[in-house]
């Protein structure tokens, strides 16, 4: 995460959560949850100190959309970026549906769906109901995208 952005997470998201109290300014302008109308993806994990996943299952009380909790197995890096043919990984997946009445987060996670699988199945799901075909993806250099650096995450090394 660059820099600016982080500072901006710990200053405004993070202690007092200016989105969810409506004082997040985006093109100059308060924004909050209710804004947001898309379905939605949320993704934690059980012990993850980052998101709480109870933090992470409020959402559905402040958005009016549907909402689809994901909470996998494990803490914040094992579960969140292990790959997709990851062998030992499980998760929890539970859908808010518009209009539903809202739920305590333990009886939420206790109605969830187990799965035996990375969390990543449930998201190319998500994509594959929401979105058109796929297409294949851009090669470096065309369109103005060039690499950062030779190899993935030695940027993060530079100062």
């Amino acid at each position: 995460m660059p820099a600016r952005m982080n500072g901006g997470y710990l200053r405004h998201l993070f202690p007092d959560n200016d989105f969810a109290a409506g004082r997040w300014i985006v093109d100059n302008r308060p924004s909050s949850p209710q804004d947001v109308r898309p379905p939605l993806f949320f993704v934690s994990t059980e012990t993850d100190h980052v998101s709480p996943w109870r933090s992470v299952f409020a959402i559905h009380h402040l958005t009016e959309g549907e909402g689809r909790l994901v909470l996998t197995h494990g803490g914040h890096k094992a579960c969140l970026v292990s790959s997709p043919d990851h062998p030992r990984r499980r998760f929890r997946i539970r859908t808010h549906r518009p209009g539903e009445a809202h739920i305590h987060p333990d009886a939420g996670v206790a109605a969830a769906v187990p799965r035996t699988s990375s969390w990543w199945g449930g998201w190319f799901d998500r994509l594959a109901a929401h979105n058109g075909s796929w297409v294949a993806p851009r090669r470096l250099g065309e369109a103005r995208l060039r690499a950062l650096s030779p190899a993935a995450g030695t940027d993060e090394l530079m100062r």
